[in-house]
């Protein structure tokens, strides 16, 4: 079905009709799909053998991936930090700090944070 529909709409068109199904979506639904998710990432064998991994703060019709960073013993974390034209990968180990963050990581607490480069990434999360 994709397919047919990619062949008959450009880019941006086709942007606003994923936006508007996610709009359209149920949270319920979401939740459940966001479960599944998680499920299945856990279970890849990069994910188990991964030491670093680059992950997206999730907003509110994405994938909410939280379960990955928090609990359980996980691979360190490094997420976006987005100021102006610039971004900069900051490893953050402690998952509870992400809680009442937004997508650029602007609060100070977040300037103690390592900087880290792409190449030393095992696998990355990208909604």
């Amino acid at each position: 079905m994709w397919a047919r529909l990619v062949s008959r709409v450009n880019k941006p068109e086709l942007r606003e009709i994923i936006r508007g199904r996610l709009r359209a979506a149920d949270p319920a639904e979401i939740a459940t799909a966001s479960e599944r998710i998680c499920r299945a990432i856990a279970a890849l064998p990069a994910w188990c053998e991964a030491r670093l991994v680059a992950a997206f703060l999730p907003m509110a019709r994405e994938p909410q991936i939280q379960p990955l960073w928090l609990g359980r013993r996980n691979p360190a974390f490094c997420f976006a930090q987005v100021r102006g034209g610039d971004v900069a990968l900051l490893r953050i180990e402690e998952g509870d700090v992400l809680a009442g963050a937004d997508w650029k990581l602007d609060a100070p607490e977040f300037s103690t944070f390592p900087v880290v480069s792409p190449s030393a990434l095992d696998v990355i999360l990208v909604p």
